[in-house]
């Protein structure tokens, strides 16, 4: 072991810290410029995580801008890509889950009714008349609330309107 004396001789004087304020700004203010940078790029990133994907009603609209330069039949079929983006399904099944969907009766009935039999002969479906109504009905349809943090409601991001209440009057 080492004796006292030369342990001590080895320590260095107390120093104490500067007394001018002046010499303690640099490193407070890269401390602080570092907090402001962190908080802005985690402010960015959580920004960019919670954002929500676009709406159904503004991808159908940006889809039917696309398909207004395409021919008929090219504008028709592009016409049943978003609509089967929107709601799967075939047949007049199909059909009518969308009039479900938008509560109307558009593709049972209406400018779309017909859909379901697209590449038979002969079928006559208007794509402008049908672009009018599709823009109509997701002009008038409700956005859905959020459920919970980046979440919709269940059975996707379009509602779901109920069906008309039964006419009860006269039977008790």
């Amino acid at each position: 072991m080492s004796e006292p004396g030369t342990l001590l001789a080895g320590l260095r004087e107390i120093r104490t810290p500067d007394a001018e304020p002046a010499a303690a700004l640099p490193d407070g203010a890269a401390a602080l410029s570092l907090g402001l940078a962190a908080a802005l790029l985690l402010a960015g990133a959580a920004r960019l995580l919670a954002r929500r994907p676009p709406d159904w009603r503004a991808r159908l609209r940006v889809g039917l801008a696309a398909a207004r330069s395409l021919p008929a039949e090219e504008r028709l079929l592009a016409q049943v890509r978003l609509l089967k983006d929107l709601e799967p399904g075939e047949g007049q099944a199909w059909l009518a889950a969308l009039d479900r969907r938008f509560g109307t009766d558009v593709f049972t009935r209406g400018e779309a009714a017909g859909l379901a039999d697209l590449y038979r002969p002969g079928l006559r479906i208007d794509p402008d008349r049908l672009d009018a109504a599709l823009r109509r009905l997701a002009a008038r349809a409700p956005r859905i609330p959020r459920v919970g943090p980046g979440r919709r409601a269940a059975g996707g991001d379009i509602p779901v309107r109920p069906a008309p209440a039964a006419d009860t009057r006269g039977t008790a």
